[in-house]
């Protein structure tokens, strides 16, 4: 199946769910907390768990939020009020996220520990790989391809596109 989620003007209680269809049908997966405005991004981690990144209505700011399988939630803020979006997670059930405009990923681990990785330039999008490495697409004067060694931040860069248009 697939989890989507819904517009960023639909209800409060809309924004605050996750939908799974399947060929089975439709389960909504809540989000009951307060102080959310809306679910930016997810991403389902290798133990069945849940990770949604949330744009906060108060001055905390942004948060990550897990949902376990027998429906336990768990809140990281992720320290920034920017929006999280482009959620991957990797092996060790850990989620990385974007942060609009900041040269850094944020993650957390399931047990609530907040991380974060510092970047030389602002990623666009991410995502895990089969290695387990992060992925991330670079934008403007020296577009790239990076992939990050979330353990240790090694990064190795591909250029591609055309810098300042790509």
């Amino acid at each position: 199946g697939v989890l989507l989620r819904a517009a960023a003007n639909a209800g409060a209680d809309d924004r605050h769910a996750l939908t799974a269809a399947s060929a089975a049908g439709i389960t909504v997966l809540a989000f009951p907390l307060s102080g959310l405005d809306t679910i930016t991004g997810h991403a389902v981690a290798p133990d069945g768990s849940v990770w949604a990144a949330v744009r906060g209505a108060t001055a905390v700011g942004s948060e990550l939020i897990r949902r376990a399988p027998d429906g336990t939630l768990t809140r990281v803020p992720a320290g920034t009020t920017e929006t999280l979006s482009s959620l991957g997670v990797t092996p060790d059930g850990r989620v990385w996220a974007v942060a609009y405009g900041q040269p850094r990923l944020l993650s957390a681990a399931p047990d609530g520990t907040r991380g974060e990785l510092a970047l030389g330039s602002v990623p666009d999008a991410l995502t895990v790989g089969p290695d387990g490495a992060l992925y991330l697409t670079r934008r403007g004067e020296h577009p790239a391809i990076l992939r990050v060694d979330p353990a240790g931040g090694a990064t190795q860069t591909f250029a591609v596109g055309t810098p300042g248009v790509s």
